[in-house]
């Protein structure tokens, strides 16, 4: 299983083109930035944070993205 992120303008052509099959788009979350670096950060590192906590943090919200899903079914080999 594979994903092909939205946010970053991928399409999953590599993915398609390869012969993965496509399972849809997933449920988008939130992306973080650090505006004082421009930096994107992450909810989910070391420890899990609501975003309530987030934007208390000082960090922004940049919107909601979802993400492409492919699998690939492979044979067992007999």
């Amino acid at each position: 299983m594979t994903y092909a992120d939205v946010r970053m303008g991928h399409t999953g052509a590599i993915y398609k083109a390869t012969n993965w099959n496509y399972v849809g788009e997933m449920k988008g979350s939130p992306a973080w930035i650090d505006p004082s670096m421009g930096k994107q950060v992450a909810r989910k590192s070391t420890i899990s944070r609501t975003n309530k906590e987030m934007l208390d943090l000082g960090y922004e919200c940049i919107g909601v993205f979802g993400k492409h899903k492919f699998v690939m079914h492979l044979e067992a080999n007999k």
